[in-house]
């Protein structure tokens, strides 16, 4: 997985939120709605990703013994 693969999806979350404020602000209510409900499952699978990557750096620092912080590092 990139590295940053999880921001796509919490930018897309944050542009899909703020176009269902702009339709909400135009009293178009069925589509903010429906808007709004892409940008909370954009946001959804983005911290979903997100958490996935961190548990994988996770797993990358016990493999390689630590980060080498308070003499955790395998020699």
């Amino acid at each position: 997985m990139n590295r940053f693969f999880y921001l796509i999806w919490l930018i897309g979350a944050g542009v899909w939120f703020f176009d269902a404020v702009l339709s909400m602000h135009r009293h178009y209510l069925a589509r903010g709605l429906a808007q709004a409900g892409v940008a909370a499952g954009f946001l959804a699978v983005g911290m979903l990703f997100r958490q996935s990557y961190r548990r994988q750096q996770q797993r990358r620092q016990r493999k390689n013994g630590g980060d080498g912080k308070n003499g955790s590092r395998k020699t």
